[in-house]
């Protein structure tokens, strides 16, 4: 993925970033879904753990306070 960055004319990189920017947000937004319904089923308490905090920062590493704003509820 590198080597082919470097060979990226500097407006089709800064497009590319643009893409991957957008991209990025789509998949954030997919993923609160996702947790938002695990935290509804309780999926986390199934997989050994005592909250959703605890699910997002041991089970998908995220930091805490990454973990703490993930957390609708």
């Amino acid at each position: 993925m590198e080597n082919r960055l470097t060979s990226l004319s500097d407006s089709a990189l800064r497009e590319h970033v643009l893409s991957l920017r957008q991209t990025e947000r789509e998949s954030s937004i997919q993923l609160l879904f996702a947790l938002i319904e695990i935290e509804k089923r309780k999926l986390f308490l199934e997989d050994g753990y005592s909250s959703m905090f605890s699910y997002c920062t041991k089970k998908l590493c995220y930091s805490e306070s990454s973990a703490q704003r993930s957390i609708v509820t």
